[in-house]
């Protein structure tokens, strides 16, 4: 029995007692008449009606099941039916976050870019290759050729390294690089006499048969000068070949004719004539192990651009 019913009962109990005790006092005092039994009813009824609102001061649950057993199971019921609808509400939840994060793949997909892979006959100078029908992929417009197409066209192997993240042409046991422009190595050229250097686009630019050119070195006239004009090199031993091309710069106002010779170390590796009547000559030295180079003009009136300078590890 719980605490509501055992509250109860006392209560009807403590009446119960009142009443006889009343009764029978009235009783010995032979006291019979019809106000003194309406004044028992009366408390009687006054108490056990007041009975519930004592209960409800001290459990309002005690009541409920006292008084209305049934309602303690529909609350039960109430609070089951909440704890569904909060379950459902977080599947529904759920189900959204699902929902949009299909949608948010979808449109990644959407954005992607689709390659259409074609084949296609590979055409060099009008002659039509036998046997070169190749694949290439376009994708948002754009051409993109395979790597079996520049075989063909520069007769060199094409390999890409994904470790190193570059593409390598030529001989298939370098990947490594090898060769590095001039302007790429910091104070190679570090003097000279008549040296104009060029080497970033605020520099300026020189002209050799007709094109122009923002990196490389042009030596002036050397003309009347005995030590001529020239260019010096630190090489530190770190190289083993240099190779560039010269020709006439094109603002020069005489067409002559210079002698180049090429110093290792302070001895003379190399004597070259270079005219002034073709648009550039190609030179290639061997420097392996040298500490220094020298490269000077010498008896033209001509100034002489250097360009696509290109030292070998």
């Amino acid at each position: 029995m719980n605490f509501g019913k055992i509250l109860y009962c006392a209560v009807l109990i403590i009446a119960l007692v009142v009443a006889v005790f009343i009764y029978a006092k009235n009783k010995n005092d032979n006291v019979h008449d019809k106000h003194t039994n309406g004044m028992i009813t009366l408390i009687v009824t006054i108490i056990i009606g007041l009975a519930p609102v004592v209960m409800t001061l001290f459990s309002s649950e005690a009541t409920i099941q006292v008084f209305a057993p049934e309602v303690e199971g529909k609350i039960r019921e109430n609070d089951d039916l909440k704890k569904e609808v909060n379950n459902l509400e977080e599947t529904i939840a759920n189900l959204e976050q699902e929902k949009k994060e299909l949608k948010d793949k979808n449109d990644k997909l959407n954005e992607k870019n689709f390659a259409e892979i074609i084949q296609s006959k590979l055409v060099v100078d009008g002659l039509e290759l036998d046997g070169s029908k190749k694949s290439m992929a376009i994708v948002d417009g754009e051409n993109y050729f395979h790597e079996d197409i520049f075989n063909e066209l520069v007769e060199k192997n094409i390999q890409y390294d994904d470790e190193k993240d570059k593409i390598f042409v030529g001989n298939k046991e370098i990947n490594e690089v090898t060769k590095v422009t001039l302007e790429k190595v910091s104070n190679v050229l570090y003097d000279g006499n008549g040296l104009n250097e060029y080497n970033t686009d605020s520099t300026g630019t020189f002209f050799v048969g007709g094109n122009e050119y923002s990196k490389g070195f042009v030596l002036e006239i050397s003309d009347y000068k005995k030590d001529g004009t020239y260019g010096l090199f630190n090489l530190d031993g770190k190289f083993s070949k240099i190779e560039f091309c010269v020709g006439k710069e094109d603002s020069s106002y005489r067409i002559d004719d210079a002698k180049m010779k090429v110093f290792l170390d302070g001895e003379i590796i190399a004597e070259e004539t270079i005219s002034a009547q073709i648009p550039y000559m190609h030179f290639e030295f061997d420097v392996k192990d040298a500490k220094s180079l020298k490269i000077a003009l010498f008896d033209s009136e001509s100034e002489f651009g250097f360009y696509d300078v290109m030292l070998t590890k």
